[in-house]
């Protein structure tokens, strides 16, 4: 029987049966019950999408007093690979926060790192508050929303001997999914409104709108 769902569904089979990529869609309620998906489960490299459960591991820590969102941060490109410790570094060119570039050598406080991780897409600021709030606490996040193994933040953003060694970052479209659904009905399990509401509000400040936003229709929240 066909379902609302059946003419996007055969559509989106049309465009990726010629192809060798493959595209994951997962689409819910809040509530985290899927009403449709495709290929969701299939893992993807998680790219910037890492910054999320990082950002809301910031705040949960923030929440229980380990940190101060004031607290200034040193801001370097050079950071230690979660493999053995050898340095790398970040090239400017690749990333897109001058501001936070401009601050190397000094600081910054943690809460305007986290800020910028989202708004901007700050790979910089990424990198600076994977050192402060730690991947245990980002893995954590993920357990607590229910992700399945195939997400999994393992390192810092460029850590080319981690990813050379197979420690990555992925993801898939239900875990991504769960996550946003859980920011949205501010889940109690990570922290309820206190920390969740200020991680919406970094994400409807995002910057970078010439994508995913740019389909919505006209007048859509984001």
């Amino acid at each position: 029987m066909p379902t609302p769902y059946s003419r996007i569904d055969a559509r989106l089979r049309q465009v990726t049966s010629s192809g060798d990529a493959t595209v994951s869609v997962w689409l819910g309620g809040i509530d985290g019950r899927e009403r449709w998906s495709h290929d969701a489960h299939a893992p993807h490299y998680a790219a910037s999408t890492m910054k999320l459960p990082l950002v809301i591991a910031a705040f949960r820590r923030v929440a229980r007093g380990e940190l101060d969102p004031a607290q200034p941060v040193a801001v370097t490109p050079t950071f230690a690979s979660v493999l053995d410790g050898s340095p790398f570094s970040l090239d400017p060119d690749d990333d897109q926060d001058p501001e936070t570039w401009a601050m190397v050598g000094g600081t910054c406080p943690l809460g305007e790192l986290a800020d910028r991780a989202i708004t901007r897409s700050s790979n910089i600021a990424t990198n600076l508050l994977v050192d402060v709030v730690g991947l245990a606490e980002v893995a954590e996040v993920l357990a607590l929303t229910g992700c399945s193994a195939a997400t999994v933040v393992g390192r810092g953003i460029e850590d080319a001997r981690a990813r050379e060694a197979g420690i990555t970052n992925t993801v898939t479209a239900a875990d991504l999914g769960q996550l946003m659904a859980a920011v949205a009905r501010r889940d109690p399990a990570l922290g309820g409104a206190a920390v969740l509401g200020p991680v919406e509000e970094l994400l409807s400040r995002q910057e970078h709108v010439d994508q995913v936003p740019a389909g919505l229709p006209a007048g859509t929240p984001t």
